[in-house]
């Protein structure tokens, strides 16, 4: 009761401080009165609003530094606790990665209000470098021993550490180096020699998906990169060495090069007054000048985590990767337009800006993007450029992003809406290059409304097979959820050691000589780079991206073209299409046709096929697929006599609605007994998909009332005749990848079909077609879909039942 009023009251009074000098003297006389009677709660307050909101670091730091002119004790041991608070967070890797930074900036904000010694800071920095530095030694020493022991599971860890200290150093700089510029010398030197004994590009930032042990790791990365490239033999993909989308990058620095650059401009100039870093102390030097500065207390850095027992130098290096990531990194668009004539640091401040805002308010979007146009930046600075850069660098981070695409699409959907001082738009308005957007409002919000209920509806009924699932869960006793998580683990080893086994024997039947001719093609059009794009913020990135479309990762390729589809369908699909026209001329396994056939394939499933033929020129339309209609093999005159005959029966039977288990009977005495298992799977399958194929709600729930026949005509024991119901849905929806991949989604969730046969039927419909590097994007794209959707769901299930 009157505890939770006291908080509301003074969290309310911390957070709606907007760092002005009147606003900064409230709130230290509110915190005053307030220290006698609830010192804890204000300790930790103030403590976590310092830490965790990075865009206030300057403001809660000067309140800090104000309160310990009468209140010392009370810093003392909020010096003490934010110290604390930076190594708890430090063992916590991977929920706490990016608040230990934060932490660690805030206690270097403390310096310049004088509540933190200089000198002290600078031990503490340099003895987070020193844990690098010891660590590099360790393996560099390892390395020569005979036989060498080859270790490089270190290195994520210690480059996590070294970017904290240097990320830091803009906020305090020009402080250690009025106060304590030896000391600043020296922990810049440390990171420099740890500069030089680091590797570069030997690891490969991996997180396996899904997969709870790391033993499984190597072998989905090989799942991830080689399947991929098998089945789009476009080009063979790879992983960025620090997580950022591969191949964008004009140079070869990474992230933590670049920073250290930055650094080395600032301090070899002399000069480290960062102007994005607003100083909310200056109109209270006077006063604090008077300030009794603390010492850090000295710690002890938790080791960095073990890999499991017998674990390789590869999957310690992919367990390590995933706790301490690289910074996502992407250099796409001129540096004039998005650093223009600033000093390099300002750049890397404005960036941690936007990421700690993305980060900090994901779960409210309307927010985040107030907050994205309210950075704390001098006035008159542009940063739309870099703003829309640095979200695309998040969200084609590999091999997964901080957070869902759609939350980076709906963010910068939601900024090109917003209107600036002078009711320009902040980021360019996309659909303004072609068309006048008094004509496109009524477009923006039908197209709008039809995106929001076609991706409701897929969610939804995506969600339903595990919603029964974990329904069903509740009712069994802890031991039988332990066996089924234990089996559900079994089944997913087994799962990706198949699909690894399947992969091997494609590429042996001639799949990598299909790689071979589909790189000879790229190379001979990659001086066709494309249309020049609209020069600025996403159309400038937009424009960079597909010009280098030969580069991008296939990953990446995808996700770019998932947010360019679901953009456009925010703003009535205007683009200028004319400019990628030269599209359709190029070769099927070309990078920008794949990319445009992509986009136009993502944008339909967002609308329907008429408003997307309308809106896109007729020399684009062979990138279309054709108008998706579900096709009844009995309904034609060509189909076998005696399966249509039988088909004919069934249907009626169904149309009578006569019990499942009556129908069953006739399945098992009449169909089975006179075509065969594999004709009476195929009757069977082609008639419920026939009856279901109005709508995915009709799918669910046939498949939930009639999957009962399935299962007696395509039992799991008979692979054959499951492999049928595979090719039964490829025919009826040869005209619908998003169909397909969503029916043999859902027939896997509720068991009819199972993932191993999954696996093999889309290698056999591979390796039926020879491989053909000239098959269209739709019919690869659809196996792929269905691959991943495959291991993806089964990991899922396997996560939800160890929960």
């Amino acid at each position: 009761g009157m505890e939770e009023t006291n908080e509301r009251r003074i969290r309310s009074y911390i957070l709606a401080n907007s760092g002005s000098e009147s606003d900064i003297n409230e709130l230290e006389e509110v915190l005053k009165q307030d220290i006698g009677l609830h010192t804890n709660l204000v300790l930790e307050t103030l403590l976590e609003c310092g830490c965790e909101m990075p865009l206030k670091t300057g403001i809660y730091a000067t309140v800090v530094g104000l309160l310990n002119l009468e209140h010392h004790q009370f810093v003392a041991d909020f010096v003490a606790a934010a110290l604390a608070r930076y190594t708890d967070h430090l063992s916590k890797p991977e929920t706490h990665r990016e608040q230990a930074r934060l932490a660690l900036r805030f206690i270097a904000s403390l310096v310049g209000v004088g509540a933190v010694q200089a000198g002290s800071l600078v031990a503490l920095l340099a003895s987070i470098v020193q844990v690098a530095t010891d660590l590099a030694e360790e393996a560099t020493a390892a390395e020569g021993c005979d036989p060498p022991v080859p270790n490089e599971s270190w290195q994520p860890y210690a480059e996590c550490l070294i970017y904290h200290v240097l990320a830091c150093l803009p906020w305090v700089g020009a402080d250690l180096r009025e106060r304590d510029p030896e000391g600043l010398e020296l922990v810049l030197t440390s990171a420099e020699v740890f500069l030089g004994q680091r590797k570069r590009g030997t690891r490969s930032i991996f997180r396996s998906v899904g997969v709870a042990q790391q033993a499984f790791a190597v072998a989905a990365l090989r799942i991830n990169n080689a399947l991929r490239a098998a089945l789009i033999p476009a080009h063979a993909t790879c992983f960025q060495e620090d997580g950022s989308a591969a191949g964008m990058d004009d140079d070869d620095e990474d992230f933590i090069e670049e920073l250290w650059g930055r650094i080395s401009v600032l301090h070899e100039g002399g000069n480290w007054n960062v102007q994005s870093v607003t100083k909310y102390h200056s109109p209270f030097e006077h006063r604090l000048a008077k300030a009794i500065s603390h010492d850090l207390p000295a710690i002890t850095l938790a080791p960095p985590p073990r890999p499991p027992a017998g674990a390789s130098p590869a999957e310690a290096l992919a367990m390590m990767t995933r706790m301490f990531p690289g910074r996502p990194r992407l250099r796409i668009v001129d540096h004039k337009k998005t650093e223009g004539d600033r000093a390099p640091i300002e750049r890397f401040v404005i960036e941690e800006f936007i990421m700690d805002t993305l980060k900090l308010w994901e779960g409210l979007r309307q927010e985040c993007v107030t907050q994205l146009t309210q950075l704390p930046l001098p006035r008159k600075w542009s940063y739309e450029h870099l703003l829309a850069e640095t979200v695309f660098a998040l969200m084609l981070t590999l091999p997964t992003p901080p957070a869902r695409n759609v939350f980076y699409s709906m963010v910068l959907a939601d900024l090109c809406r917003l209107k600036g001082p002078e009711g320009q738009p902040l980021l360019p308005d996309l659909e303004a290059a072609e068309t006048a957007s008094t004509a496109a409002a009524e477009g923006l919000r039908k197209a709008s409304a039809q995106a929001a209920t076609a991706v409701e509806d897929h969610l939804a009924a995506a969600e339903e097979a595990r919603a029964a699932a974990e329904s069903a869960k509740a009712e069994t006793n802890v031991e039988t959820r332990r066996e089924a998580a234990a089996q559900a683990q079994s089944d997913l080893e087994a799962l990706l050691r198949h699909v690894l086994q399947r992969f091997s024997q494609a590429l042996s039947t001639g799949l990598a000589k299909a790689l071979e001719d589909g790189a000879e093609m790229q190379e001979a059009d990659a001086e066709d780079s494309g249309a020049e794009m609209m020069a600025n913020g996403l159309a400038a990135t937009m424009g960079g991206l597909f010009r280098r479309m030969d580069l991008v990762d296939l990953e990446s390729r995808g996700r770019i073209a998932e947010w360019l589809a679901f953009h456009l369908s925010n703003f009535s699909f205007s683009w200028p299409w004319d400019r990628w026209a030269h599209a359709a001329t190029l070769p099927a396994i070309a990078p920008q046709r794949m990319f445009v056939e992509d986009v136009l394939q993502r944008m339909m499933r967002l609308s329907y096929w008429d408003r997307i033929a309308l809106t896109v020129p007729v020399p684009l339309h062979p990138l279309m697929t054709p108008r998706p209609e579900p096709l009844y093999e009995y309904s034609t005159e060509g189909a076998n006599a005696d399966e249509r005959e039988h088909a004919k029966q069934l249907l009626q039977h169904i149309k009578d609605k006569k019990q499942v288990k009556v129908i069953g009977e006739w399945v098992k005495s009449t169909l089975i007994e006179q075509l065969g298992p594999v004709a009476a799977a195929k009757v069977v399958a082609g008639v419920v998909l026939h009856l279901s194929s109005k709508s995915f709600t009709h799918l669910s729930t046939l498949l939930d009332r009639l999957g009962p026949l399935i299962s007696i005509a395509a039992p799991s024991s008979l692979s054959e005749t499951q492999g049928v119901l595979l090719s039964t849905a490829a025919k009826a929806w040869a005209t619908s990848p998003q169909h397909l991949a969503i029916t043999i989604e859902r027939m896997m969730a509720k068991r009819l079909v199972q993932n191993t046969v999954i696996v093999d039927w889309v290698f056999a419909t591979w390796e039926e077609a020879g491989g053909q590097a000239e098959r269209s994007l739709t019919a690869r794209l659809a196996l792929w879909e269905i691959l991943y959707s495959t291991v993806n769901k089964t990991s899922a299930r396997s996560r939800d039942l160890k929960q």
